[in-house]
């Protein structure tokens, strides 16, 4: 099965399915296994991607809305869904239902252009049109598009990000192998250079196109490396121009930096952090993770939004590398001895390679990191099983051994890809999901309990609160968990002063009263403990403060407003607790009959929050009673 540069142009299709009833049979399929896509909500970080994100609402200043990421071509396809989405009437904030859809025909598109990169593939390694490479191409993408592991690219917004960049991955390849038999060679090898340079403005995941592209070549096309590269040397210039991207937005510079940034979840940054990974431990636990999401790929039962993944050791990490060591050298055989196979198995290593090698990245796995590399898995068992049937003559019908499991399998599959997007239709929901795979992972508890908290169900604290409690058991170091125990403590003792006004007897009032110092104190000791592993967090400083303004400890809530405003002058929260500590505690000197006290509180009050009524009917009359003690004097 050597590869040949020319095919057979000939414009009929496939007699047994033609090209346009192969497309719509994957649209259908896409269709009816993303049929409940629109019942989802916003998970993980969509809210803060979607729903926050100013510069998705700065259209049409196109300069605010590429220059405000390092994925410029997402937040564009973002910033287009918000001109287009229904708002919510009450909140403004855009339904998800545009973006979603958005999602779903990216998804589509993708599998389509992955059907006819197959085809095109087979055309060049066989010389000619045949039923058997339209049927292959079907089958694999079919089962691609209908797959549950590609499910955390629809429901989930944010992460088109992945399914963006496949797209122009798989286009740039099309291209590539359509200027193989073609009169117009430039043109195609011109927009295959284009496409590559929009994923590099997509996410960092295509920084292996280029060479992905120079190995189908050698594997489908010229027969070696530097055949390829000496017909087609400016494409290749092109191609590796397209980096250039990766470092005008500043992917290159975030992931090689040094500089030990607190909140750095990608690259070296992310390393020389304390409880950072180095490379080499990082690259010593993806083997696990790589066999995971194999099993993924047979066995799709165990999907899960967030792993908290932690490091393998002993047999646990020797042995996964043993295994992904020797498919790494299976595959390096297959492209030795049949190339075009082999460029398949290669290919999911590279795919894999930025996610799921060297460079330490905080989350060792993710679902979406094989929504590509899955269409890999895929075509490679398709084209096994096919040979392995013996139908290899180009022009023989699919054999019914062939046909039926793949529709049993697809039909299998899109019934599983339903049942998982129902876990997106609630936060709440996904993230119990979490924590049932994965119960010894922090970040899932810490969900559960926020998101508890946003039901704004007095019912519903107490379990937030032992959600908290439950990730700072596992993770005692868990800033955002601290923070979170904290808030939802003083609600708890909000609630607990409120029944204290409802209560009908001082045994009851007195008891309340305990209740609510008690989580006071626990609340604010939480703060604290949020402080010292945050010291840069003017956010901490301003749940604090308005601690101690709840507690009546005024001086204590301003000079902890005052730590936080040193470190972000504007930060308005801060700004706006600090003016009602200072008027709350100007007003405790104006009714202990000391104005000229009050008078500094109050003005400082006003500058900070001129909108504050009190404060400056208050300052009044001090200055009044001074200036009528001045003149008795």
């Amino acid at each position: 099965m050597a590869p040949t540069n020319t095919a057979n142009t000939s414009s009929s299709d496939d007699a047994s399915l033609p090209t346009w009833a192969a497309l719509l049979i994957l649209t259908i399929a896409g269709i009816i296994a993303y049929a409940n896509v629109t019942q989802a909500t916003y998970v993980y970080d969509d809210r803060e991607r979607v729903m926050t994100e100013t510069s998705i609402r700065a259209l049409p200043d196109l300069g605010e809305v590429l220059g405000a990421t390092r994925r410029p071509a997402v937040n564009l396809s973002l910033a287009l869904n918000y001109v287009i989405s229904p708002k919510d009437d009450t909140t403004g904030n855009p339904e998800p239902i545009v973006f979603q859809l958005t999602n779903l025909i990216i998804h589509i598109a993708t599998a389509c252009a992955l059907f006819a990169l197959i085809r095109r593939s087979l055309y060049l390694v066989r010389g000619s049109r045949g039923t058997m490479q339209t049927w292959v191409a079907l089958a694999a993408s079919l089962l691609w598009v209908v797959h549950p592991l590609t499910t955390q690219c629809v429901p989930y917004i944010i992460q088109r990000g992945e399914s963006m960049a496949a797209l122009c991955y798989v286009l740039t390849l099309l291209a590539l192998a359509k200027s193989a038999s073609t009169d117009q060679r430039r043109r195609w090898l011109l927009l295959s250079v284009a496409l590559c340079g929009a994923g590099m403005l997509t996410k960092a995941t295509m920084v292996t196109a280029p060479i992905a592209a120079l190995l189908y070549d050698r594997c489908f096309m010229s027969g070696t490396f530097m055949r390829a590269l000496g017909l087609r040397a400016v494409y290749y210039v092109g191609l590796a121009g397209t980096w250039i991207l990766l470092a005008v937005t500043g992917v290159i510079q975030g992931i090689f930096s040094t500089d030990r940034a607190e909140n750095a979840s990608v690259g070296f940054s992310y390393a020389a952090r304390e409880d950072g990974l180095s490379s080499f431990e990082y690259f010593l636990a993806q083997p696990e993770v790589i066999l995971h999401y194999l099993r993924l790929v047979v066995l799709p039962t165990a999907l899960c939004l967030d792993y908290g993944w932690t490091p393998a050791s002993g047999m646990r990490m020797i042995m996964p590398l043993i295994v992904v060591s020797l498919l790494g050298l299976g595959a390096l055989y297959l492209l030795w001895k049949k190339p075009p196979l082999g460029f398949v198995a290669a290919l999911f290593f590279l795919i894999l390679g930025p996610t799921s090698s060297f460079i330490p990245i905080q989350d060792l796995a993710y679902d979406h990191r094989m929504y590509l590399p899955l269409a890999c898995v895929i075509t490679f068992g398709i084209t096994i099983c096919w040979r392995w049937l013996g139908t290899r003559e180009s022009d023989a019908p699919p054999p019914l051994e062939f046909l039926v499991p793949v529709i049993i399998g697809a039909i299998g599959l899109a019934t599983m890809t339903l049942m998982r997007n129902a876990d997106y239709r609630d936060p709440l929901v996904m993230w119990r999901d979490v924590v049932m795979k994965r119960p010894d992972n922090p970040r899932g508890h810490l969900h559960i309990g926020t998101h508890l908290m946003r039901e704004n169900s007095v019912a519903l604290l107490p379990d937030a609160r032992k959600a908290f409690e439950k990730a700072l058991e596992l993770r005692p170091d868990y800033a955002e968990a601290h923070l979170n125990h904290g808030a939802v403590l003083g609600s708890l003792a909000d609630v607990a002063t409120i029944e204290r006004s409802n209560a009908t007897t001082d045994e009851k009032r007195e008891q309340l009263d305990r209740v609510a110092a008690t989580y006071y104190r626990l609340s604010v000791k939480a703060f604290k403990r949020y402080i010292e592993l945050k010291p840069n967090s003017v956010f901490g400083y301003t749940q604090l403060g308005v601690t101690y303004v709840r507690l009546r400890r005024f001086d204590d809530a301003i000079d902890t407003l005052d730590q936080g405003l040193a470190i972000r002058p504007r930060f308005g929260q801060a700004k706006s607790a600090m003016a009602v500590a200072l008027t709350m505690r100007a007003t405790n000197s104006l009714n202990a009959g000391d104005p000229a006290e009050a008078i500094p509180d109050y003005e400082r009050a006003i500058s900070l929050n001129p909108d504050l009524a009190d404060a400056h009917r208050l300052l009044g009359v001090a200055r009044q009673q001074v200036a009528d003690r001045d003149a008795d004097g």
